[in-house]
């Protein structure tokens, strides 16, 4: 026990894990080091029935094969994202029911504002990033089995501070030879921030 009295103490607590005793912190610290708490992801769900699309079912936009159907929907940046500079993440699943495997070609884009004081225009053009790629048009593979629902991840690299609004849009290019999928139906989006 240390007293209140004391001045200067150094303390190295051991804790065991697994059955091997180690040093967590402190001078002669050994062993990896302990877990430090991370801050869960913001997110934002947003419904896919709120989008605005080409073609809409009840089950949310349809983006169908053989067409260059698109969906956009809108959000505001909201303040407790403070200054953090990792992009923004859409997480989209949907539905698609290919017999084998498929891919579908999409091509994301989106406006953001307002960036810049009202003397200028303070709206630009940005890009949603494809699964996997720093380009905003892609390939999503859709791997064979029994499942229909899948999921992709699109990254917003620009700026998105808190009050800026940021669309995300996305669209399909049906008519790619690559592009081999049936209809593509979007049944949920959640945006990490």
């Amino acid at each position: 026990m240390v007293s209140r009295g004391a001045t200067a103490v150094a303390v190295t607590m051991v804790v065991t894990a697994g059955g091997v005793a180690f040093a967590a912190s402190g001078p002669g610290a050994t062993g990896p080091a302990p877990r430090t708490t991370t801050t869960p992801p913001r997110i934002i769900s947003i419904v896919p029935q709120g989008a605005s699309a080409d073609a809409m079912t009840a089950n949310g936009p349809n983006l169908r094969a053989g067409s260059d159907d698109g969906l956009r929907v809108g959000f505001v940046i909201p303040p407790d994202r403070g200054d953090r500079t990792k992009p923004l993440k859409m997480r989209v699943v949907y539905l698609e029911s290919s017999s084998g495997a498929c891919s579908w070609i999409e091509s994301g884009s989106g406006l953001e504002g307002p960036d810049g004081p009202n003397t200028v225009s303070n709206v630009h053009n940005g890009g949603w990033q494809a699964p996997g790629d720093d380009d905003y048009t892609g390939q999503v593979d859709v791997p064979a089995g029994a499942g229909d629902v899948h999921t992709a991840v699109f990254r917003w690299p620009f700026e998105a501070k808190p009050g800026m609004f940021v669309q995300f849009a996305l669209d399909r290019a049906g008519g790619d030879p690559l592009d081999t999928c049936s209809d593509v139906t979007v049944v949920g989006m959640e945006l990490r921030y």
